[in-house]
């Protein structure tokens, strides 16, 4: 094979790779795509436990919100959500305009997560 034609199909294998990771998040976790600063819903799914967790707008400063259990409430002007669990654990999702989310524990995990419901 010539050394053009490896250059040109590594070059394709990278715009699909990259492509690939920007479209899809962690398979059943939040979707991973480009953001949009408009409204969404977040969920706390426990029964039992208020949720705190930080919002930012593209590169910003974090803001820090929390939901009692089984609340949720609407949030616009962010495009990354971030919440930081026991043993300092960090999850960190981009989220999008117009989709709701729901936060959740994790038991075997033991850590809080996202999940897009729509």
């Amino acid at each position: 094979m010539s050394k053009r034609r490896i250059k040109i199909l590594c070059f394709l294998f990278t715009i699909i790779l990259v492509g690939g990771v920007s479209v899809h998040g962690q398979e059943g976790h939040t979707e991973q795509g480009l953001s949009s600063p408009g409204k969404f819903i977040i969920t706390n799914g426990s029964d039992t436990t208020r949720v705190n967790f930080y919002l930012r707008n593209g590169d910003g400063d974090w803001t820090k919100f929390g939901l009692d259990p089984n609340q949720d409430a609407e949030y616009s002007n962010a495009t990354t959500i971030r919440i930081v669990s026991e043993g300092n654990r960090v999850i960190q999702y981009r989220v999008r305009a117009d989709k709701r989310y729901r936060i959740y524990w994790r038991e075997a995990e033991r850590y809080w997560d996202v999940e897009l419901l729509r």
